[in-house]
């Protein structure tokens, strides 16, 4: 018996990528297709983050820490502070190696960090550590 599209979308991990570089957007997403049982949503605007957060609630938050009209250290603290969303897991993003700014963005409540360039296979190993967290 088929199983109705609606019923099938709601058990489909929910993924979204706030990031305004668009190479880092579509390799990223070329490496979440992969997983079988995620939905990707993309946006670089901190409004709309803030809307698709609030409505469609997912399920891991990429957050790219590097983005102009995002402030994401005021996004991860409003995410934390929100009985409602604060046990989404969010993987910071950046391209700085700086030390001192990673370990910053560490301690924003972030639940992990990564850099650019991906390195595809930590990057899943990573995603899917925050995905299927029970």
């Amino acid at each position: 018996m088929p199983v109705p599209k609606e019923l099938e979308e709601a058990r489909k991990k929910k993924i979204l990528l706030v990031d305004d570089d668009p190479d880092f957007v579509d390799s990223a997403q070329q490496h979440l297709e992969k997983i079988a049982d995620a939905e990707v949503r993309v946006t670089s605007s901190g409004f709309d983050t803030g809307i698709m957060v609030a409505d469609w609630v997912p399920d891991l938050i990429l957050l790219g820490f590097i983005i102009p009209d995002i402030d994401a250290f005021k996004v991860t603290s409003t995410l934390k502070q929100n009985p409602r969303m604060k046990k989404i897991p969010i993987i910071a993003i950046t391209s700085r190696g700086d030390t001192d700014e990673i370990e910053k963005i560490k301690n924003s409540g972030v639940d992990s960090v990564i850099t650019k360039p991906l390195e595809p296979e930590s990057f899943l190993k990573k995603v899917d550590r925050f995905l299927y967290i029970t």
